[in-house]
């Protein structure tokens, strides 16, 4: 991520967009202070490189199929 993020400041990139793939912040959900942190930090560091700044949480493919397993 890191990479990626010194790579969009290199190239003057205007807009961002992260797209969370971890299991973290799906386990931040539980307490929404940890999620409120979470996206602070992300704001704070970020927002002053990028304008508009996107942040979306995304339920990786091993999430998704452990979550349809347990359904059935």
């Amino acid at each position: 991520m890191l990479e990626a993020l010194q790579s969009a400041k290199t190239h003057r990139l205007l807009r961002l967009q992260l797209l969370l793939d971890s299991t973290v912040p799906f386990s931040a959900m539980r307490s929404w202070l940890d999620l409120i942190k979470i996206t602070g930090f992300l704001w704070r560091n970020l927002v002053t490189l990028f304008t508009p700044l996107a942040v979306a949480f995304t339920m990786s493919v091993v999430s998704k199929l452990c979550s349809l397993i347990t359904l059935f």
